[in-house]
């Protein structure tokens, strides 16, 4: 059965604009380290076999002491999650952020920071180069997860720090090389931000023919562009969390809908309304229910799902963070229902594979 990546995938393979040096020779194959992800139409396909996808947020997966003190610690978080029906997880590569979350520290992304001058950072660093430790981390987790036959999604950057496009194409075209070997992962371009995304995405192709990418263009307010849409392998949406001219959990979906029937490739509602913060995009209090009649009518309409959630944006210590800071299925009595809905509709093999 011929795997199709993208219907226009073809042109992202294009060299980038004119200005910009030849990032690599003609790249070296690599045998696979992992398993092969990839798409066919609106369907992922794991080594060719259809994959069923549902996702987790774990954005400080990489950085969490408790998941990654040994690969015993790690193996059964997965096989939890998977448990669950959880087959992805989400995870930021870059966890450098000032916002008061669980985990963030100085040194916590893949990417190697300039030094501080002051309370000033210089956001252009002189080499840019990549965290050693996290990118062994991050190896690390992409092989535990291909044992448990789940895959990941990467988000390289976010919109809480942005660096010039010159050195976000370096970071790019080092940790593209580093991972070419590791196939159940694919990259988002951004956490809800869009510069660069078409150029972005043409250097990661040029590197890398056969590397996936999505990009999250913004919040629930931001839509991409049609040549975004068009070179993207996998649509990434945040979709309407909040709104004054219905329900969330019934226009959403319909969004999911118009993008899965006009780009004919998968997409994903990828940070979904929660019960949660209001300041980091949370909806207070709501109801379960509304949550998972989201979830059923983006599957009803072809669309893929994160479960997205608070259990990280408030410090230890606090009840809604988990003790430990992994989003733990049975931490609280809100989110078990949520995965106990997702273990329900799941294939029962893939529940049976995790025990």
């Amino acid at each position: 059965m011929k795997i199709l990546i993208s219907a226009l995938a073809a042109l992202a393979i294009l060299p980038p604009a004119a200005g910009q040096e030849n990032p690599a020779a003609t790249p070296v194959p690599r045998r696979p380290t992992t398993s092969v992800l990839a798409i066919q139409g609106t369907r992922f396909l794991l080594d060719g076999k259809p994959f069923y996808f549902q996702g987790l947020s774990f954005f400080n997966a990489l950085y969490n002491k408790e998941f990654n003190k040994s690969p015993e610690s790690r193996e059964k978080t997965l096989r939890r999650f998977k448990s669950y029906g959880i087959t992805s997880l989400r995870i930021w590569g870059d966890w450098r952020l000032t916002n008061g979350w669980i985990d963030e520290c100085p040194g916590c992304s893949l990417y190697v920071y300039p030094e501080m001058e002051g309370r000033d950072r210089r956001f252009e660093p002189r080499k840019p180069r990549l965290n050693p430790d996290a990118v062994a981390r991050l190896k690390d987790l992409l092989a535990a997860a291909d044992k448990q036959g789940m895959v990941i999604e990467l988000a390289l950057f976010s919109h809480y720090m942005v660096y010039p496009v010159e050195t976000r194409n370096e970071y790019i075209r080092l940790i593209t090389d580093e991972l070419r070997s590791y196939r159940n992962v694919f990259f988002e371009i951004w956490n809800e931000y869009c510069e660069s995304v078409v150029d972005h995405t043409r250097l990661i192709k040029w590197l890398d023919p056969l590397r996936l990418v999505g990009n999250s263009p913004g919040s629930s307010s931001v839509k991409a562009t049609h040549a975004e849409n068009v070179v993207l392998d996998i649509l990434c949406p945040h979709t309407t969390r909040r709104t004054s001219k219905g329900n969330f959990w019934e226009i959403a979906p319909l969004e999911i809908r118009q993008l899965v029937e006009a780009y004919q490739k998968p997409v994903i509602d990828d940070e979904p309304a929660r019960c949660g913060i209001r300041d980091f995009g949370g909806n207070e209090n709501t109801k379960m229910e509304w949550h998972l009649a989201q979830n059923a009518a983006v599957r009803k309409y072809g669309g893929y799902h994160n479960y997205h959630h608070d259990m990280f944006q408030l410090p230890y210590g606090n009840a809604p963070t988990p003790p430990n800071g992994i989003p733990d299925p049975e931490f609280s009595k809100f989110h078990l229902q949520a995965f106990e809905y997702l273990r329900s509709i799941a294939p029962p093999e893939i529940i049976k594979s995790a025990r």
